[in-house]
């Protein structure tokens, strides 16, 4: 096993923290109506696929290199529809995009698919 390559740390790190900030707009988006669990699960949804995501990139992760690819796009896209939809505070939402497509540019790099294809495990 080779060593975990900075890109990589640097995207467990930002999933974590995108997990974290989805957590806080969850908080901050909460407002005693009907709609206040529809917003709260679609804000639990993206905290998971962040922290889903965070995990990929660790030692001994669970995915493919594919399936880290399809799940990077599954949390950008569904942090792109949760903002819109309005669950999220809008430069929330901005931060959280931007975390995701710095995701999935770490997840698209060669050395990236090197690393979990042959040297993770």
């Amino acid at each position: 096993m080779r060593d975990i390559p900075g890109k990589v740390k640097t995207a467990g790190m930002l999933g974590m923290l995108g997990g974290v900030i989805c957590i806080v707009g969850m908080v901050l988006g909460f407002a005693p109506e009907t709609e206040a669990v529809v917003n709260m699960g679609l804000c639990m949804l993206a905290a998971v696929l962040f922290f889903a995501v965070a995990g990929a990139f660790r030692s001994g992760g669970p995915w493919t290199w594919d399936t880290l690819m399809l799940m990077t796009f599954l949390c950008a896209g569904v942090t792109v529809a949760v903002t819109v939809l309005g669950s999220f505070e809008l430069y929330l939402g901005a931060l959280l995009v931007l975390i995701s497509v710095i995701l999935i540019l770490v997840a698209a790099c060669p050395n990236t698919k090197r690393w979990i294809t042959a040297d993770r495990n």
